[in-house]
C-alpha cells in the first residue's frame, strides 16, 4: 500500500518491469517475486542516492513506519527504491554460481533455508521428524 500510494501520488513510472506490472494490474503479490539483493556485501554509489527522490522516498517510508509495523529491512527499502528509479540498479557477480565462493563447509549439510529446495534430505529435518514420531507415538 505504501509503495503504490507513493508511486501514484508522485506520478512515478517504475523502471523495473515487474514493479510497473504490479502497479498497472493492482497486484501487490508481484512485489514478492522480484529478486532482491540480500548479501553480506553491498556497495552503493551514494552520489546516485543523494537526490530529492531518495530524500522524499526515505522520509515517507519512515513516516509510514513500515520498519516497525512490518519489519521492513534496508534490503526491501533500498531495493524498491533503486528498482523504481534506475534501469540496471543491481550488479550480481554470481560468485556462488561461478564457484568463486562456497557457502558450505565441507562435510556439513546445506542450510535448509538457502538455495536447498529439497529440505527432506537435511539431517536436521530427518532428526526433527524422528523426534516428532518418538514423542507423539
Amino acid at each position: 500500500d505504501f509503495y503504490k500510494r507513493f508511486i501514484n501520488y508522485h506520478n512515478i513510472s517504475p523502471k523495473n518491469d515487474m514493479l510497473k506490472k504490479a502497479i498497472e494490474t493492482n497486484n501487490s503479490d508481484v512485489i514478492f517475486d522480484i529478486p532482491y539483493s540480500c548479501g553480506a556485501l553491498e556497495i552503493y554509489n551514494l552520489k546516485l542516492l543523494n537526490n530529492d527522490f531518495w530524500n522524499l522516498y526515505i522520509n515517507e517510508a519512515n513516516k509510514f513506519g513500515g520498519n516497525y509495523k512490518y519489519r521492513w529491512g534496508d534490503m526491501q527499502v533500498i531495493n524498491l527504491f533503486v528498482r523504481t528509479f534506475f534501469d540496471k540498479p543491481i550488479m550480481n557477480l554470481n560468485l556462488l554460481e561461478k564457484g568463486v565462493l562456497n557457502n558450505k563447509i565441507n562435510g556439513s549439510d546445506h542450510f535448509i533455508y538457502f538455495n536447498n529446495l529439497d529440505i527432506y534430505q537435511s539431517k536436521i529435518y530427518k532428526l526433527i521428524v524422528k523426534l516428532k514420531h518418538f514423542i507423539f507415538s
